[in-house]
C-alpha cells in the first residue's frame, strides 16, 4: 500500500481565500485532510486501518468517500473528521 495525496488542508485554504475575496456573507467550511491508498483484492480492511493511522495523527476519524477500481487497480479515498 502506498499513499497517495494529501490535498484536503490546501482545499481548506483555498475555500477560505475564495470566500473571503468573493465579498459574500456565507458561513466558513472546514475541510480536514484527505488521503487516499492503493489496494490488493478484497483488501480494503488494509487501506481503513492506514487511513484512520493518519487521521488520528491530526485528531480525527477517517470516512470512507469513494472506493473504485480502474485498469485492475483498487483505491480508497478517505477524508478525516
Amino acid at each position: 500500500m502506498r499513499h497517495i495525496a494529501t490535498i484536503g488542508l490546501l482545499l481548506a485554504v483555498a475555500s477560505n481565500v475564495i470566500g473571503c475575496s468573493s465579498g459574500g456573507s456565507s458561513e466558513p467550511t472546514t475541510v480536514g485532510p484527505s488521503v487516499s491508498y492503493d489496494y490488493e483484492g478484497d483488501q480494503i480492511d488494509q487501506a481503513a486501518t492506514q487511513a484512520e493511522a493518519y487521521c488520528a495523527a491530526h485528531g480525527l476519524k477517517a470516512v470512507l468517500r469513494m472506493a473504485n477500481s480502474r485498469d485492475g487497480k483498487h483505491y480508497a479515498i478517505y477524508g478525516c473528521h
